[in-house]
């Protein structure tokens, strides 16, 4: 609650998952009021069908490029990666690397090149995806009425 953005992001070559679980948080995070982004190269995505799909029931923008995204993150923006938590497979490094606050949801496996600086590292290798942590997440949000 203390950011002024948050910009989310997962692997390059997003898949339904990656794509998924950052729409779901994204959604919850505006419901709190806070301005979201998810960054994503939309030329180099296996889920483009469910992006034209979120952006045909929004007039908001969501989604906005990695280069972009890394431009604009600030000190005081929080910076979650979905569905991955390898430095060597996440969306852009570049934006990464700007930011100064960054959490970690993830369902795979943890390998050797692990994001190690995380303030929020949620790992759960039993769940099924991303989207299932998130959805399992979002009940904790306290929304206000």
């Amino acid at each position: 609650m203390n950011c002024d953005t948050v910009y989310i992001m997962g692997h390059h070559f997003g898949d339904l998952d990656s794509i998924g679980s950052s729409a779901g948080l994204a959604g919850a995070v505006k419901l709190l009021g806070k301005e979201v982004f998810i960054a994503v190269d939309e030329k180099k995505n296996l889920a483009l069908q469910l992006i034209d799909l979120i952006r045909s029931h929004s007039d908001e923008r969501l989604f906005i490029s990695p280069s972009e995204a890394a431009a604009r993150i600030s000190d005081r923006d929080v910076l979650i990666v979905t569905d991955t938590h390898n430095k060597d497979f996440i969306e852009s490094k570049e934006l990464y690397n700007n930011a100064k606050t960054v959490v970690v949801i993830d369902h795979h496996r943890k390998t050797v090149n692990y994001i190690d600086d995380a303030v929020i590292f949620h790992h759960e290798p039993y769940a099924s995806s991303a989207s299932e942590m998130v959805t399992e997440l979002i009940q904790y949000f306290q929304f206000e009425n």
